[in-house]
């Protein structure tokens, strides 16, 4: 990908952060717990883990009140 990026532009869908490191451009969508979703732009890692935990969080609580 990134040999070919030199003559065209590419959008790659990604959860594994070593792709999301090597990434120019970075658009992220969290998924909020309250349902809403917020798109980060240039998103830090630290954000991105931060709504994984929140979100890890709200499944679980989720799953208990089933």
């Amino acid at each position: 990908v990134r040999e070919s990026s030199a003559k065209a532009q590419f959008i790659q869908v990604s959860l594994r952060k070593v792709t999301l490191a090597l990434a120019q451009h970075l658009i992220g969508v969290a998924r909020l717990p309250s349902g809403l979703s917020k798109v980060i732009m240039q998103p830090d890692m630290e954000e991105v883990s931060k709504y994984e935990e929140e979100a890890a969080k709200a499944n679980a609580a989720k799953t208990e009140g089933e």
